[in-house]
């Protein structure tokens, strides 16, 4: 008796008789119906053939090294793999950015022909050294990633999550400020941003910036960028700049440094309560 032959990943998810023997098909993704006794055989329909989105469904479905696979052995399942591939990056050096960029424009290539404009990378991490990185290399991140929802970037160079320290020398506030803004530009269907240990960080400026060109954020969260003064008024002018985003923002998450604090957490966050007025926030966070 013949033995049953083994089925790959993707012929257990697509069922055992769409990839396996004994019909040959001219193509290697055959998904005709060969039921006998049938009066009227039905049409051939091949995998890549399928929507876009149940595709990307299916490779959802499928180890990470079979999605690579399918996109290196066949030309139209690149697409559908390749919204797998990029679905989640994090990247934690420069170098690997650079990597990930040169990769994201050849997708995107591919993404084009099913859509109007790259959507391949909706999340993005980044935890690197913000001294080393580039406003060049964020521009060209921002320009492959136009529809850009959700974005987190931590200074690898600044501490560690649970203790606050200094920047080093040659990270500025205007100039971590500058870099942040150049990528912020071009992503304005931006809903959620994190910053993580970007210190020294101008943020009113950055938070006007923030109005301007990423109307639609909702959830924002600075930890361990920014130092609350000793006197709680004078940080007002960091709260005013929230009130152009205050239409949309639903979450708030600030962590200030309360070590030489005069003032309390409670009356900093009474001064927030005071002056922002936002009428969708659901989440408001004061960490110190």
């Amino acid at each position: 008796m013949a033995s049953t032959p083994t089925l790959t990943p993707l012929a257990q998810i697509l069922g055992p008789h769409s990839l396996a023997p004994p019909h040959r098909s001219d193509s290697l993704f055959d998904l005709t119906d060969h039921g006998h006794g049938q009066d009227t055989p039905k049409a051939s329909t091949s995998l890549v053939d399928l929507p876009l989105d149940l595709l990307v469904q299916i490779t959802r479905l499928l180890p990470i090294t079979d999605v690579l696979s399918c996109a290196l052995a066949c030309r139209q399942l690149y697409s559908p793999a390749a919204h797998r591939l990029f679905a989640r990056p994090h990247i934690q050096s420069t170098q690997a950015l650079d990597r990930f960029i040169a990769s994201l424009t050849t997708a995107n290539q591919h993404a084009n022909k099913h859509s109007e404009a790259p959507t391949l990378v909706r999340h993005i991490s980044l935890s690197l050294s913000l001294a080393d990185l580039t406003c060049h290399q964020l521009e060209r991140l921002g320009a492959q990633c136009p529809r850009l929802h959700s974005l987190s970037i931590t200074d690898s160079d600044v501490a560690t999550a649970h203790h606050w320290a200094p920047a080093p020398p040659r990270h500025s506030g205007p100039l971590a400020t500058l870099k942040l803004e150049s990528l912020l530009s071009l992503v304005p269907q931006l809903t959620h941003l994190s910053l993580a240990r970007i210190d020294p960080l101008d943020t009113p400026h950055l938070i006007t910036h923030l109005a301007t060109h990423c109307p639609k954020l909702s959830s924002l969260t600075l930890n361990q960028c920014i130092t609350l003064p000793n006197d709680a008024l004078t940080w007002r002018s960091s709260v005013l700049a929230l009130r152009r985003l205050a239409p949309h923002l639903e979450s708030l998450a600030i962590h200030v440094d309360c070590r030489t604090l005069n003032a309390t957490p409670d009356e900093a966050l009474a001064v927030i309560l005071c002056d922002l007025h936002c009428p969708s926030l659901r989440a408001l966070k004061l960490v110190g």
